[in-house]
């Protein structure tokens, strides 16, 4: 009788053994569970958003690649390496360029440094009322401006919008590889002022490169 009252006490004792020791278990389990998912959480915080495959925007500017407005794309192609496109119209017709850009950071963001080349298609026949002389008044004449390329080079910080896109802000030059005038005065009889030759130097690709672009990644 003695030896079965202490097999039923062991018994129950190696019962509240095991019964402790499974909740012993199941509370690691759920801390080591704990830790994961606060560990996971940290991670997805810490970690950048995706870079997207590509962006598209709206670009303004002068001597930019897009002209006074047009349409802009930019693809990532070995952050922190993009190569961007551009094309639009300025003030010399319609404009296209395109070229590579570097960023400091490889998420694309913050400052970046590119360089590129843009050609504006120029204009024929183009009328406009312009100051002659001999003698000297305003007259409307007629041009032909010829096609010109530009080499550019350029600092832009990106500011980053949301989780996927940016507003980039540029400033650089736009070194013009077409020397001369290039343009030509059609209309008999008349010649340019010098004020109108500066002027149609002004407008002309070539010079200070400011530039402002809206960009949706996708």
């Amino acid at each position: 009788m003695q030896n079965q009252l202490i097999r039923i006490k062991v018994s129950k004792n190696l019962k509240g053994l095991r019964n402790a020791f499974t909740v012993c278990i199941a509370s690691l389990m759920l801390i080591v569970a704990a830790q994961i998912v606060s560990a996971q959480e940290v991670y997805r915080i810490l970690l950048p958003d995706p870079i997207p495959s590509v962006y598209l925007g709206i670009a303004s500017g002068i001597n930019n690649y897009s002209g006074l407005i047009g349409i802009a794309i930019e693809a990532p192609i070995s952050p922190p390496i993009s190569l961007f496109g551009q094309a639009g119209i300025g003030t010399w017709g319609t404009k296209i360029g395109g070229g590579f850009r570097y960023y400091q950071n490889p998420d694309l963001y913050g400052s970046a440094w590119s360089i590129g080349y843009a050609s504006a298609s120029g204009l024929t026949d183009f009328e406009v009322e312009m100051e002659v002389e001999n003698p000297k008044r305003n007259e409307m004449v007629l041009l032909d401006l010829e096609k010109v390329s530009t080499l550019n080079l350029d600092y832009s910080y990106n500011i980053r919008i949301g989780t996927k896109s940016k507003i980039s802000l540029h400033l650089g030059y736009a070194y013009p590889l077409n020397k001369g005038d290039n343009y030509k005065l059609k209309t008999s009889g008349v010649q340019l002022s010098t004020t109108s030759k500066q002027s149609l130097k002004l407008i002309q690709p070539g010079g200070l490169l400011v530039g402002l672009a809206l960009m949706l990644g996708i």
